[in-house]
C-alpha cells in the first residue's frame, strides 16, 4: 500500500471529539512515527501534566501496518488513533488486530457501513482528523519539537 495524504495544521486542545479523559481538560493529538517516539510522547504528556494522545497518520498507518499499531497500543497501555485515509481494508483490519479509534474517509466502502462496523465492536470511528493534531515529522526531537508546540507548557526543567 502507498500513498497519504497532506498535512494538516494544528488545531486547538479540546477540539477534537475524542478526549478520552472524561473532563474538560485539554487534549493534544500527536503524530508519532515510532515506538520510541510513541513512548517519549506519553512520558512527556505525564510530566507536564497535558494530556497528549497518539495518533497514526495515514502515511504511517499505511507503511507500518496495523499490527504494528497494535503491538505500540499494548506495550504502552495506551489507545491510538489511526488514520485510514480512504482505505477501508485498513479499518476492517485493525479492528481485527484489536484497534478501536479510526479515523477513515469515505472510500469505497460507504462510511455508515464502516462506523457500523467500528461501533459493533466498540470502537468510534471519526470522518476527519481532530482539529488539535501537533504533526510530529520522523527526525523531530519529541520533547524540545512538543514544547515548542506547545504554549503554555509548565516548566519542568526537561
Amino acid at each position: 500500500m502507498a500513498g497519504g495524504q497532506g498535512a494538516a495544521g494544528c488545531g486547538r486542545p479540546g477540539d477534537g471529539p475524542l478526549s478520552g479523559n472524561g473532563d474538560e481538560r485539554p487534549v493534544w493529538w500527536v503524530t508519532f512515527w515510532s515506538g520510541d517516539q510513541a513512548r517519549e510522547i506519553l512520558m512527556f504528556s505525564r510530566t507536564i501534566g497535558v494530556e497528549l494522545q497518539l495518533y497514526s497518520p495515514a502515511e504511517l498507518t499505511c507503511f507500518a501496518g496495523v499490527g504494528f499499531l497494535r503491538s505500540v497500543e499494548s506495550a504502552l497501555s495506551s489507545h491510538i488513533l489511526v488514520d485510514c485515509g480512504d482505505r477501508a481494508g485498513i479499518v476492517m483490519a485493525g479492528l481485527r488486530h484489536g484497534l478501536r479509534q479510526f479515523v477513515y474517509r469515505e472510500g469505497y466502502i460507504a462510511r455508515s457501513t464502516a462506523r457500523s462496523m467500528v461501533e459493533k465492536a466498540g470502537g468510534r470511528l471519526l470522518d476527519a482528523p481532530p482539529a488539535a493534531v501537533i504533526r510530529l515529522d520522523r527526525e523531530d526531537l519529541t520533547i524540545r519539537t512538543l514544547r515548542g508546540r506547545l504554549d503554555p507548557v509548565p516548566d519542568t526543567g526537561l
